[in-house]
């Protein structure tokens, strides 16, 4: 069983595996923060961009790690020096972590990775269609983000 939770952007948040829902069931729960989360990402070479952007060094290899319930979680990169991963399902990926102790909320690495991926995607939009992207800047709301693409001159 998992129980899931859909916040705004879309994605979901999967709290409990089968296997720690079978210990609460046989009363040995183990408390763990670790989780998985869908971003609705496909663009591998965009997310890694974006990881970047951010500032984030990454492990470009594939390994496992701890996934907190004792046992391990392949990802195909992870960002070095967190217990934060990325892999893939079906065609696109997904956010494997454990947030605890890094400094990291899962609700701004998720805004801000997206955030950052949405640029990149729009900026190769303008490339493909003859437009060089401006500045990008952040209104008011701090939410909505705006960037005027100008027309490129061949002269």
């Amino acid at each position: 069983m998992h129980v899931v939770y859909t916040m705004e952007g879309g994605f979901s948040l999967y709290l409990l595996s089968l296997r720690s829902w079978d210990h609460a069931r046989k009363g040995e729960c183990r408390m763990s923060h670790f989780v998985n989360t869908e971003l609705k990402l496909a663009n591998k070479n965009h997310i890694v961009e974006a990881l970047k952007r951010l500032g984030y060094q990454l492990n470009m290899t594939s390994h496992e790690m701890p996934n907190g319930f004792g046992q391990r979680e392949k990802v195909e990169f992870a960002l070095v020096g967190k217990p934060i991963g990325f892999r893939k399902r079906g065609n696109e990926y997904e956010m494997v972590a454990e947030f605890w102790g890094t400094g990291i909320t899962r609700t701004n690495a998720v805004r801000d990775l997206k955030r950052e991926y949405a640029k990149l995607h729009v900026e190769e939009i303008c490339s493909k269609t003859g437009l060089r992207p401006g500045k990008w800047v952040t209104k008011e709301d701090g939410v909505t983000l705006q960037m005027v693409a100008t027309k490129r001159s061949w002269g």
